[in-house]
């Protein structure tokens, strides 16, 4: 893999923060860690990017009129169980 070089200056709290990290043994080096804390940091604002679009989707259905008044435990308990029967129905990959 190749490898580009940003420098950075950190606050001190924050390098000593780091150096007891890989002291610790929870990560190899100062740079492993920042590469490890780089890819989570993406990974975490594409989850919210996906998280975000399916909320927006969720709120355009119900905008749209497509939702359903759940107004007891009675009527969730049997909403879940027709939805459930639905998706036993359907067939599986392997049929």
């Amino acid at each position: 893999m190749t490898m580009g070089v940003i420098q950075i200056s950190l606050p001190d709290e924050l390098k000593k923060l780091i150096e007891r990290e890989v002291a610790e043994g929870k990560a190899t080096s100062e740079a492993e860690f920042l590469i490890e804390a780089a890819r989570k940091y993406f990974e975490s604002q594409e989850l919210e990017d996906e998280l975000v679009d399916v909320a927006e989707a969720g709120i355009a259905e119900a905008e749209a009129g497509h939702y359903t008044t759940i107004a007891s435990s009675d009527e969730g308990t049997a909403w879940l169980e027709r939805k459930m029967a639905k998706l036993r129905e359907r067939p599986t990959p392997d049929k």
